[in-house]
């Protein structure tokens, strides 16, 4: 974030009402400071307030300060704690929703792959190098004003160019072939119908193949990039690595029938999921599903329908979504008794 002084502590602030009602608290960056700790009288806020208010717009930061009802909060005992783990899982919580981590090739590369898609000229290739250079030379076409002068094009069709550029240099560097983990195709063409219908069950198949297997790999890469020190306390991770069994129900003409059931197991690798064959009920699938996750730290079984799994659009990375929502679950399940203060 620019203007931040990285050489600045981190220090925290707090204030009683004068009732004592109430609590205030808020972090600051401050150079050289006596201590960590602040604790401001009731008549020294308003002075300590302001100041903090010229330190967020000196450095650029977003101005926030907490309020607790003492009486409402449940906080006793080892209260600070509390008050800690809740501003740490506040923030992880941001970052999640935010899509803020290191990510994976295989989030980049569904991001890539759809926003390719959405160029005005057809452009399939999966060469990372190609696309790049084919993007590149469009916006340095469009940003050449009449005056011979160049603007700067911060979204071209949609498409967040910084954003774009930034994660095709990633896969560039790394050679990245865009076919290893490629969108769905569409081989059904009803005059009308769901999103879900256009896809035949063959296809979905081999997409929602490509999807688990690379899922668990992705979220295993996030996970000891950015959760270093957590990540041994994260269930799903102690899981790894499993096997993703699913059943699939295409072709029915309401499409919350139309579906996946999933749930995992223990491997010795991580593995291509198995499809589950023939017809079965929730009810024998939940129990199948009992029976075989014995011992497991995770075990669930999850239901969906097709359109959550079917990418589409500038906004709709259904991939990256997913893989987020399994490292939420984790940091949700890290920080239960701290959610509700």
């Amino acid at each position: 974030m620019p203007g931040i002084d990285i050489d600045k502590t981190i220090c925290c602030y707090g204030c009683f009402s004068e009732d004592r009602r109430m609590f205030y608290y808020w972090f600051d960056r401050i150079s050289n400071p006596s201590k960590r700790v602040f604790i401001i009288s009731p008549n020294e806020f308003q002075k300590a307030d302001f100041q903090h208010t010229e330190n967020c717009k000196n450095d650029q930061r977003t101005y926030r300060t907490n309020t607790i009802n003492l009486s409402l909060s449940r906080l006793e005992g080892d209260s600070a704690r509390y008050l800690a783990m809740r501003e740490v899982y506040t923030n992880l919580k941001r970052i999640l929703e935010e899509h803020v981590l290191i990510e994976s090739e295989y989030i980049i590369c569904e991001y890539v792959n759809i926003i390719k898609n959405c160029f005005r000229e057809t452009c399939n290739d999966n060469f990372v190098s190609d696309i790049y250079k084919h993007f590149e030379e469009k916006l340095n076409k469009d940003s050449l004003l009449p005056n011979g002068q160049k603007c700067f094009i911060a979204a071209y069709n949609g498409i967040k160019t910084k954003e774009f550029l930034t994660k095709l240099s990633i896969l560039k560097t790394l050679d990245f072939d865009l076919g290893i983990f490629p969108l769905p195709k569409k081989d059904q063409f009803p005059e009308i119908g769901y999103i879900g219908e256009f896809y035949s069950k063959n296809e979905m198949k081999k997409y929602m193949s490509n999807f688990f297997y690379y899922s668990e790999i992705a979220y295993k890469d996030m996970v000891e990039k950015n959760f270093t020190n957590l990540k041994d306390y994260f269930s799903l991770y102690l899981d790894i690595p499993y096997q993703i069994i699913y059943n699939l129900e295409t072709g029915k003409k309401d499409c919350f029938y139309n579906g996946v059931t999933y749930y995992h197991i223990p491997s010795n690798a991580i593995e291509y999921p198995c499809l589950r064959n023939g017809n079965i009920t929730y009810t024998d699938f939940y129990n199948e599903m009992i029976q075989n996750t014995k011992g497991m730290h995770s075990a669930s079984l999850c239901s969906s329908i097709i359109e959550n799994f079917i990418p589409g659009g500038l906004e709709n990375f259904p991939f990256s979504k997913y893989v987020y929502e399994l490292i939420q679950k984790d940091i949700d399940s890290l920080f239960k008794d701290f959610k509700s203060f």
